[in-house]
């Protein structure tokens, strides 16, 4: 038992409960929370869109509760996820991106709880960014994250498990317990996360759309596990949630994918719960994805000694019966811009009529923190900043949010940087999480927020860079050039620029001008003369001055790289190749 919690306890579902607590008297015995990833709310059916193909869901929020504005705690996975399972904010928990950190031992997870409480616990899940080696493993019994081979796509080698397969190894798992045994069951669809490919029949379905096509592949995933449910005689004593873990930018915003802006595309998620003692509603109040914890102990009289709801998460059982909430403002995050690109985070803060985001690195004209202030109900698609028009409340929700950022960090739980093995750099990086070209270092808890351009004003750098690696590596080099240009013109830091300079004239080099490996060698140390924790910066130096045969330079840089992270045998085998040069004199 973890120090610091008290012994959980099944309350037996039999026993009876007051109306207030669960509508129809009836509780749950089990549990089956189903994560979608990289899924927008507006594109599901039962949340407005007319052609979604998502039958499952729409049929779940017809028999139950659907949140029509909950938002995520960061728009990336792991972190995402860590929150939902553990009622708490990324400051508390630690997590701030995939793949630099786990959970710590110490954190409480809702597994623990059910397993303690007499449940039995399994996990299947469909993507890396959630695999057992970040910690979200505790307290299942099973915790199956077998991926495949890498497959590759339009962003590289992926490894992820198609829902289909992930949804039978749930079933199976199901089908081994008694027919009154209750269980804590989570399974995660990665389905929707790019590269976007579905299965033929459902791009056929949705021609022109395929993100769409992923949703309602996703969808009939789901689909396949209620029925599951159904045919074992339990519909009816489980309870269902299913929750996104953040949306997809798709464009809006300059954005493609997600992780860097805080925008409802990417913030807010879909939210459903189904089953015994829930009545069909749709809560319209702000919640959280930390309040899915609390929501579900509470639904299934699980007794967890307020531990999901000491941090950040609340019990949103009264909204399922037409009460309120006592006003809160919910906090949400990112770090990628900062960890990634140099640029200031940006966190924020929903209500119930204001959302507020502001970039704590970056500075107005008149040195005030850069922010954006929407109405959501009125502007839905955030197009309409009033931080200016309503300088009060921007003024108010400012020092809100500093205040109970400090609050959070002071009471963080312990927490490590995880050292990543090679696979989950590259993999990370065909994900389109930057991989080995992380900061080698976290931000500091207690330092104050270091200058870095808003995000927001310079979005568009990522996608240029994208395209000058993509246009330079199949020999388009006029418009990788232009595209370089507009880099440029758009000043998103220095670092960024020799970058995508380095790029452009390393992949000319490839072609045997040493004229442009002299410039990408140039243009490599500047970048990491600016930014020496970036290992993918040294690699890439590397790559230019061995072509070069500047093989000692090299050699320097090769090491500097394995300081950051972990060797591969392919760069150790590089290295031990370089030395023999060396020790032949350079041959």
């Amino acid at each position: 038992m973890k120090a610091g919690t008290r012994p959980r306890l099944l309350v037996a579902c039999l026993l009876a409960c007051s109306t207030a607590a669960c509508g129809s008297g009836r509780r749950p015995s089990s549990i089956l929370l189903v994560t979608l990833d990289t899924t927008r709310a507006d594109r599901i059916g039962c949340y407005g869109r007319a052609d979604a193909g998502t039958p499952a869901l729409d049929a779940l929020a017809a028999r139950g509760a659907r949140f029509e504005r909950a938002y995520t705690t960061a728009p990336i996975t792991l972190p995402a996820h860590a929150s939902l399972l553990t009622g708490s904010y990324p400051p508390y928990h630690g997590l701030r991106d995939n793949g630099l950190a786990a959970l710590d031992e110490s954190v409480e997870t809702l597994a623990e709880t059910c397993r303690r409480a007499g449940l039995r616990t399994a996990a299947a899940v469909s993507g890396l960014p959630v695999a057992r080696t970040f910690g979200l493993a505790q307290g299942f019994e099973l915790y199956d994250d077998e991926f495949p081979p890498a497959q590759g796509g339009a962003s590289g080698a992926i490894r992820e498990r198609r829902g289909d397969a992930t949804v039978r190894a749930a079933r199976a798992w199901l089908e081994t317990l008694a027919p009154d045994e209750p269980f804590f069951l989570w399974v995660h669809l990665f389905d929707p996360h790019e590269p976007y490919q579905a299965p033929a029949e459902f791009a056929r379905r949705l021609p022109g759309d395929p993100y769409q096509a992923e949703v309602s592949f996703a969808d009939s995933s789901l689909g396949d596990l209620v029925a599951a449910l159904a045919g074992l005689e339990r519909r009816d004593d489980t309870l269902v949630c299913v929750a996104a873990d953040h949306g997809e930018g798709l464009g809006e915003h300059g954005e493609d994918t997600h992780a860097l802006l805080l925008y409802d595309s990417t913030l807010r998620v879909p939210l459903i719960l189904a089953g015994p003692g829930i009545e069909p509603r749709v809560v319209g109040a702000p919640v959280s994805l930390a309040d899915v914890a609390a929501t579900l102990v509470e639904l299934a009289a699980i007794e967890d000694g307020g531990t999901f709801s000491s941090r950040a998460g609340r019990s949103l059982v009264p909204l399922l019966h037409g009460e309120a909430l006592a006003a809160r403002e919910l906090y949400f995050e990112s770090f990628f811009p900062r960890l990634h690109f140099g640029w200031s985070e940006l966190v924020g803060l929903a209500g119930e009529d204001w959302k507020y985001v502001e970039a704590p690195g970056a500075r107005a004209e008149d040195e005030s923190v850069r922010a954006e202030l929407f109405a959501p109900r009125a502007d839905p698609s955030e197009r309409a900043d009033q931080s200016t028009a309503r300088a009060d409340v921007t003024r108010a929700l400012g020092n809100d949010l500093r205040d109970l950022r400090v609050r959070l960090e002071s009471s963080a739980a312990p927490r490590a940087r995880r050292t990543q093995t090679q696979g989950e750099l590259d993999e990370l990086a065909a994900l389109g999480y930057g991989g080995a070209d992380v900061l080698a270092e976290l931000p500091g808890a207690e330092a104050a927020p270091e200058p870095g351009r808003d995000p927001r004003l310079v979005v568009e750098a990522v996608r240029l860079l994208n395209q000058v690696r993509a246009q330079a590596g199949a020999g388009e080099f006029e418009a990788a050039a232009e595209a370089v240009g507009r880099i440029e013109a758009l000043q998103p830091g220095e670092v960024l620029v020799h970058e995508a300079r380095g790029d452009y004239h390393l992949a000319r080099g490839r072609n045997g001008a040493r004229a442009e490996l002299e410039q990408a060698a140039l243009e490599f140390a500047a970048a990491t003369e600016l930014e020496p924790g970036r290992r993918g910066l040294w690699l890439r130096r590397f790559e230019v001055l061995k072509a070069l045969g500047r093989l000692e330079e090299a050699l320097a840089c090769l090491d500097r790289a394995f300081d950051l992270a972990p060797p591969t045998p392919e760069f150790i085998q590089a290295r031990d190749e370089l030395r023999r040069r060396l020790e032949s004199g350079g041959r």
